[in-house]
């Protein structure tokens, strides 16, 4: 019973420094919400000068120095993992909380008049518990295209190397059976949607 009694007491000390520090990244980076309710596992950042021209199959098409939307996990939000690991019935609750969340964002960019010239949504994604192509087939049944190719240049992989450390350090206080002994090396998936495409999926339907 003590040793348990410890063991929770140094989870909330620990916890308390990480949720301030991502707290932090967050409004510094302008990482917001855009709706409230704990269904919605995204949050989204505009990215005030895209760093690439970009061409989708449908015709969608930005340059270099234009904004884009990109997309990041609620963390908070993620439905836990199992303790015996990623199942289906958790792949289905992010499937649906997934579907929810897009929805949520069409409605919000409809309401956003001072976003009217962001064309493309894009996301970084990074599961430990799932593979690069399982994160790719999983968020492409929603509409996401996988980007292929993505910088893998040595200051691109220590900003992700530093990402993965706080990452696995908010998995660890929010969603610990996440936590996997690779998750310092997960790598990143890089997939976009184009707003119109957004919008007749999910807004007009």
């Amino acid at each position: 019973m003590q040793n348990d009694l410890l063991r929770r007491g140094g989870k909330k000390l620990l916890t308390a420094p990480i949720m301030a520090l991502d707290y932090y990244l967050r409004r510094r980076q302008g990482i917001t919400e855009f709706s409230n309710s704990t269904d919605c596992i995204l949050r989204m950042q505009v990215v005030e000068r895209s760093e690439e021209d970009i061409a989708l199959p449908d015709g969608t098409r930005t340059t270099r120095g234009d904004r884009l939307l990109e997309i990041h996990f609620w963390n908070e939000h993620m439905p836990v993992i199992p303790r015996a690991g990623a199942t289906w019935a958790w792949a289905q609750q992010i499937s649906r909380k997934l579907e929810f969340s897009l929805r949520e964002l069409a409605r919000h960019l409809e309401e956003r008049r001072d976003l009217d010239d962001v064309r493309i949504i894009r996301g970084r994604i990074g599961l430990a518990a799932l593979g690069e192509d399982q994160v790719a087939r999983l968020v492409g049944r929603f509409g996401f295209e996988r980007r292929l190719g993505p910088d893998q240049s040595e200051a691109k992989g220590l900003h992700w190397f530093g990402e993965n450390i706080l990452i696995s350090m908010l998995v660890l206080t929010y969603n610990p059976s996440g936590l996997r002994i690779d998750s310092l090396w997960r790598s990143r998936t890089v997939v976009y949607f184009s707003r119109r495409k957004l919008e007749r999926r999910y807004l007009r339907a």
